[in-house]
């Protein structure tokens, strides 16, 4: 999550859709600070989100957030769990085919693989804007 005080705007941070390009690309700028070092901050839910903003200071910022199509994610993260430097985890699927991965899903983990505890809560909230990952203009024109 990147919290921009100069423009009050805060970037919900979204697994495998671009999120860490765009903080490096918005961490440049000194008046932006950054939650993260581990997963579970970095993607928080979008209730966790709704319980840290007042202690932060930040209620009022406009929240946005990038999601991406559910399948290309998918395809995202068998690749990404297929490199070789971490072979020797239990997070490899390296020695598996895309289909084995899919059907290895349960739906214990199938959270992993969706935005949607990341764009609302079950409070009716929701992040402000929300941009498709395949449309970048539109993204591009916003941080403008």
């Amino acid at each position: 999550m990147i919290i921009d005080y100069k423009n009050k705007l805060v970037f919900i941070a979204n697994s495998k859709s671009a999120s860490t390009s765009i903080e490096e690309s918005l961490m440049k700028f000194s008046y932006c600070g950054h939650i993260g070092g581990c997963p579970s901050l970095k993607h928080m839910s979008f209730k966790t989100f709704q319980e840290i903003k007042k202690p932060l200071g930040i209620e009022k910022f406009i929240t946005w957030c990038l999601v991406r199509n559910p399948i290309e994610k998918l395809v995202s993260w068998y690749n990404y769990r297929s490199r070789k430097s971490i072979k020797d985890t239990e997070r490899y699927t390296g020695d598996k085919t895309f289909l084995e991965f899919l059907n290895s899903l349960s739906s214990k983990n199938i959270h992993e693989y969706h935005d949607v505890s990341n764009i609302h809560d079950n409070n009716n909230n929701a992040v402000d804007i929300v941009f498709d990952y395949s449309n970048t203009s539109e993204l591009q024109k916003f941080l403008r």
